[in-house]
């Protein structure tokens, strides 16, 4: 007995003869003691075995049964406005016994069909479930906080004097999924600094107030933001920010 889509090895004895098994259908080698088989439907092998000089004749057979699957359906992907409450209904066919989620700490539970959560931040969630008779099912739902203007928070002064403390200016947002260009001008138009193509909420990529490794004095900076939402939209934000020494 196996799942649909499974494999198995076939065995008969006394080994050493000539063999042909029958049908072909889902054989890997006719002619081989232990073919490999995975057939679509229940099928019985039959295998015939020679001698080397054809006085010796005899069969035997094998039948293979094939369990149904489970199927398990999660649905299309969800948008939640941040720190809404959300529950994930899949559909699943009669047979299933079982459910495991992951990531399952995200979740209300792992072992239920139904769990529910809160939209922090986007997650894609697996499902597997198991058949009554031991067979396996997977699909996976994506739960993406929605993309918002408000969403992509900008500090208005930052002090970079190493204290640990705002001391790099850089994007705070919420359901994005990268930042596309990130580039902050002084009062006369200049480029002063630059980053493209970097996760959200990372210091490391933000300005640390320098010019070519020099500190700046205080003053008013110019910024502009190109965002890639986890939804495939774009935000665009720009607005001043206050260097304090």
């Amino acid at each position: 007995y196996i799942c649909l889509n499974d494999t198995v090895h076939l065995n008969v004895d006394p080994p050493g003869k000539r063999i042909v098994w029958s049908p072909a259908a889902g054989l890997s080698d006719p002619n081989n003691y232990g073919p490999i088989v995975s057939p679509n439907q229940n099928t019985s092998y039959t295998a015939t075995l020679t001698d080397s000089v054809g006085c010796f004749t005899s069969s035997t057979s094998i039948n293979v049964h094939i369990k149904s699957l489970p199927t398990v359906d999660a649905g299309p992907g969800q948008f939640y406005p941040y720190n809404s409450p959300f529950t994930i209904n899949p559909k699943y066919s009669n047979n299933v016994s079982s459910y495991n989620w992951t990531p399952g700490n995200l979740l209300s539970c792992t072992t239920c069909p139904d769990p529910s959560g809160v939209a922090t931040k986007s997650n894609t969630f697996y499902i597997t479930v198991t058949s009554d008779s031991g067979c396996i099912a997977k699909d996976s739902i994506r739960i993406s906080v929605e993309c918002k203007d408000s969403y992509l928070r900008m500090p208005n002064a930052f002090t970079p004097n190493h204290d640990n403390l705002n001391d790099y200016f850089y994007p705070l947002t919420i359901g994005v999924q990268s930042i596309i260009q990130f580039s902050i001008y002084d009062r006369f138009g200049n480029l002063v600094f630059e980053a493209r193509n970097f996760p959200p909420n990372d210091q490391t990529f933000g300005w640390d107030g320098t010019i070519r490794g020099a500190d700046q004095a205080t003053a008013v900076f110019v910024y502009y933001l190109e965002a890639l939402c986890d939804s495939g939209e774009k935000l665009y934000k720009k607005g001043s920010v206050v260097l304090i020494r």
